[in-house]
């Protein structure tokens, strides 16, 4: 709240500043052009005044006695006398000086009579150039009334000088009187109009520090609802998204200009924002929780077939080492029955030994037979744990999904709310002065716009994260199932193995019977019991073969069974990732 404060204060300040500093500027522009005006009034004035008392005195002038004096321009007593008149008049207007001037072939003005007293230091001689400006040169020669600007003369001082051609009888134009009015005239004419303008000015700073006060409250009252805004802003990138609607929510502004309507953008998506992630951050629980649960039924399951696989390893085996003694068993009975010349009895001993081992051996392959099927319909019930998990992950990556659309929603309003915030930088433009600091404020909304873009684009990479993860648990939990499905196929394969081998004990166990009870008869049947041990002997040879397959496939299940465990304990550790990411969000 401090911060915002502290921006909303510097923008006012800013603002206000800018604001003063403008019309203070204005004000000042007004004054030195209202002084300024003032002396080119004046001057103005002192030129048309002096004009018109040149081209009237020029009018009345005795031009012959002018046109006489040029023949001979010196020091005589016409001169005297025109000089006295010349003089006279200057004293009843108050000019600084009178003076009569010709142009010469050079366009030279030259001073022939100067309108001073006699014996004043001031009085130019006979024939001295003046500093007439070219331009009124010209017009003098065209027969017109001409003046100059304010001219600085280190001898004579500063004055203005208006001219007027003097007429013979015909019309010709024999020369130009001058007359030079002090600088102090209109020095003293601006004083005063200057001096009548100062109540004006006094009125006019009156109503500019109104207009000043006016301005700073409106705009005060007018970014008001920005201080609002940017700590809602900032308790949104923070993930205090219930915090930031109730407090947009429970401010009340009306303006209807664009911080108005900012404001109401802002609260718009707060409160849209707060529905979206709640229901998010609900359905991501739930599933989290599920997956969590999930996994540790799954693992407790893994565990246990584990266990039961490393049982079935070990019976395995055994089987595989009794199948191996009786192949070796038959083999010494097929030598035995080869040698059958050493004795009827030797053949008896040997047929009973043959007839336990069988009996063993069936006991033992019915044994194994059970624990295969066992294993089969343990390796079913893992195959639907497994089915089961893979289904919550892909729902798990349906949620995500859903989580990606609301975030699209979510940039899609920020970048309406920099649109917004352009349209008021546009209408800002359009006001000029005036809406200098609606473009400001419209910067900020847009800079608080990119900055929920960014925070929507930090979630999106984080759930993208998960989205990865997750498919690589889905991954995992197919290859899983891919090594159960096959571990249940040789299950399958193994059980009808085992079938077919107790069939065969128990047909090597009848035969063992049948050659018990004919011991007595077996000088005669020698041939018939040669071959009977050699059909044997290849019995036992398959199902030692067979026994080591089946310890194989026992070996690679244990191998499946172990990675599904890893991949429970990861996909459960991802879930807890999962649930403490979410709990960074309040809604």
């Amino acid at each position: 709240m401090e911060s915002a404060d502290r921006k909303k204060g510097r923008l006012v300040v800013r603002l206000a500043s800018a604001i003063v500093a403008i019309m203070l500027l204005l004000l000042t522009a007004a004054a030195v052009t209202q002084i300024g005006n003032a002396k080119q009034a004046s001057e103005s004035a002192i030129r048309s005044y002096g004009m018109k008392l040149a081209e009237s005195y020029a009018a009345g002038m005795n031009a012959p006695a002018y046109e006489q004096f040029l023949q001979q321009p010196k020091e005589n007593e016409q001169y005297w006398t025109l000089r006295a008149e010349l003089d006279r008049y200057r004293s009843q207007i108050g000019a600084l000086y009178v003076y009569f001037v010709v142009i010469d072939e050079q366009n030279n003005p030259v001073i022939l009579i100067d309108g001073q007293p006699k014996g004043s230091e001031l009085a130019s001689p006979i024939g001295e150039v003046t500093d007439i400006p070219p331009a009124a040169i010209a017009n003098l020669q065209q027969g017109k009334i001409a003046a100059s600007p304010m001219i600085s003369n280190p001898e004579y001082g500063d004055y203005i000088s208006t001219y007027s051609p003097v007429r013979n009888e015909v019309g010709e134009v024999i020369g130009v009187i001058g007359i030079d009015t002090a600088a102090a005239d209109v020095k003293e004419i601006a004083d005063s109009v200057i001096g009548d303008s100062v109540p004006v000015f006094i009125a006019i700073a009156i109503l500019t520090l109104i207009a000043i006060l006016t301005i700073l409250f409106l705009l005060s009252r007018a970014l008001r609802p920005l201080k609002v805004i940017v700590t809602a802003a900032e308790d949104m990138a923070s993930g205090r998204l219930a915090e930031a609607e109730k407090l947009l929510q429970g401010s009340d502004f009306r303006s209807r200009n664009e911080i108005g309507a900012a404001y109401r953008a802002m609260a718009d998506m707060s409160g849209k924002l707060n529905v979206i992630f709640r229901d998010i951050v609900s359905q991501a629980n739930r599933t989290s929780r599920q997956l969590v649960e999930t996994s540790g039924q799954f693992a407790d399951q893994s565990a246990g077939l584990l266990d039961m696989n490393r049982t079935i390893d070990e019976a395995m085996g055994q089987m595989k080492d009794g199948a191996r003694a009786q192949q070796v068993s038959t083999v010494e009975t097929s030598r035995s029955m080869e040698d059958i010349t050493s004795g009827v009895e030797r053949v008896s001993r040997s047929s009973l030994l043959v007839a336990d081992a069988s009996r063993s051996a069936l006991e033992k392959a019915s044994a194994g037979l059970a624990t295969i099927a066992g294993i089969r319909g343990q390796m079913a019930r893992i195959e639907d744990v497994s089915r089961g998990t893979h289904d919550s992950v892909h729902m798990l990556e349906s949620h995500s999904d859903a989580i990606v659309n609301a975030l699209i929603s979510i940039r899609d309003i920020a970048e309406q709310t920099k649109l917004l915030a352009l349209n008021a930088s546009i209408e800002a433009a359009r006001a000029g002065e005036h809406g200098k600091g609606f473009a400001v404020v419209a910067a900020e909304v847009r800079k608080l716009a990119d900055s929920s873009g960014t925070a929507v684009a930090d979630i999106a990479s984080l759930l993208t994260s998960i989205q990865e993860e997750s498919s690589t648990i889905a991954e995992r939990m197919t290859a899983g199932n891919d090594e159960i499905r096959e571990g249940v196929r040789l299950s399958q394969d193994a059980e009808e193995t085992m079938r077919a081998l107790v069939d065969r004990f128990q047909f090597v166990a009848e035969e063992s019977q049948e050659l018990s009870a004919a011991s007595e008869e077996m000088s005669a049947s020698t041939e018939e019991a040669a071959s009977a041990a050699h059909t044997i002997a290849d019995i036992a040879a398959m199902a030692a073969q067979r026994s080591e397959e089946v310890a194989i496939l026992a070996a690679s299940q244990l191998e499946a069974v172990q990675g599904m465990t890893r991949s429970s304990q990861a996909m459960s550790e991802m879930a807890q990732h999962l649930q403490h990411a979410l709990l960074k969000i309040k809604v």
